[in-house]
């Protein structure tokens, strides 16, 4: 979270290729740390090193994505991005429960950090090329001014855009949390049943960001918008009602995933076609700072409800929050012009 916003004053004009390696060899250097952490101490600094990674990548990432591709076809180019995003979360619980079976935890993290070697040399040898090229073309960006931020922020689509990636995250955040306990007390599933809770998700979440242009092309934003929204607070309160069939619970859970490949990557191209060029990355890295509130905020305030009343009531309270954002999205009509 503290690093959000000085990233995004960072990443800018011919600095953008500097931090964007930085990010990359920094995701790839942190699972490594974490091999080697032996005791809390150096675990905290492979926690630092990754977080700082994680808040360059992502914002730095899906701005290139914008800046290399038309305004027409960002929408198409946004959803297979995040797709691959979606497959990494989809296959992570998977290999990650797998492999700490069969070469243990430890050895996870080395085979993380081999994984993120081929993407640090394809970022090296063919995107970095692409990005000199497309900042060399462009006019130099002003330097940033403070007055910016209120800028961006004060903008519909961006508020919106904050407030549904902030539902989005603080209920999977709070699934993450709570719902594989709840699943083994109440259903009695198995540790690789529900890491495949989690595949199942994000399984369906590739398939909606695949096919995410041509669906907006059909339905257009807000549509697909709330779609999402309320589809996410239905799924929550049929988890909290029933209580008696393991399939209807873990179908809820599934189609969730559909939510979770729209809401995101809809929020994203409000993002980059509502500000200017200059101000892509840094609206990002703001874009991004709904994630943080919303992945601490989530567990915190319902580890409280948890204590007092069980997970439950958890499902109801999560189910709330993308009903309020939906009649947000809704009485602010925001939708992008031409789709």
């Amino acid at each position: 979270m503290l690093w959000r916003i000085p990233a995004g004053i960072l990443i800018r004009g011919p600095r953008t290729t500097k931090m964007f390696t930085l990010a990359v060899i920094l995701t790839t250097v942190s699972p490594l740390m974490y091999y080697f952490a032996t005791n809390p101490i150096l675990l905290m600094i492979a926690r630092i090193f990754h977080a700082l990674g994680f808040a360059l990548y992502v914002p730095t990432a899906l701005g290139i994505v914008a800046l290399l591709t038309p305004p027409e076809k960002r929408s198409i180019a946004i959803g297979k991005y995040t797709s691959a995003g979606a497959s990494g979360l989809m296959m992570g619980p998977a290999i990650g429960s797998i492999g700490t079976r069969f070469i243990g935890l430890q050895n996870v993290f080395l085979l993380a950090s081999l994984d993120a070697c081929i993407g640090l040399v394809l970022v090296i040898s063919v995107i970095l090329p692409k990005i000199r090229q497309v900042i060399q073309e462009e006019d130099p960006p002003p330097p940033f001014h403070f007055r910016e931020i209120p800028d961006i922020l004060s903008k519909k689509p961006v508020i919106i855009a904050f407030l549904g990636y902030f539902s989005i995250v603080f209920i999977y955040g709070t699934n993450l949390a709570f719902t594989p306990l709840y699943a083994k007390e109440q259903f009695q599933l198995s540790e690789e049943l529900v890491a495949g809770l989690f595949t199942g998700y994000f399984l369906l979440a590739v398939i909606v960001r695949v096919a995410l242009g041509n669906l907006i092309r059909r339905w257009g934003t807000q549509k697909l918008l709330l779609f999402g929204l309320l589809n996410l607070g239905f799924m929550s309160l049929i988890m909290f009602i029933i209580k008696s069939s393991v399939y209807i619970f873990i179908g809820a859970f599934f189609v969730m995933g559909i939510s979770h490949g729209l809401v995101f990557p809809i929020g994203s191209v409000f993002i980059v076609n509502s500000v200017k060029r200059s101000q892509i990355f840094l609206a990002n890295s703001l874009y991004f700072f709904s994630f943080d509130l919303g992945g601490g905020i989530g567990p915190i305030l319902t580890a409280l409800i948890v204590t007092r009343a069980g997970i439950p009531p958890v499902y109801l309270l999560i189910a709330v929050i993308p009903f309020i954002v939906a009649f947000l999205a809704y009485y602010m009509r925001v939708e992008l012009p031409g789709s």
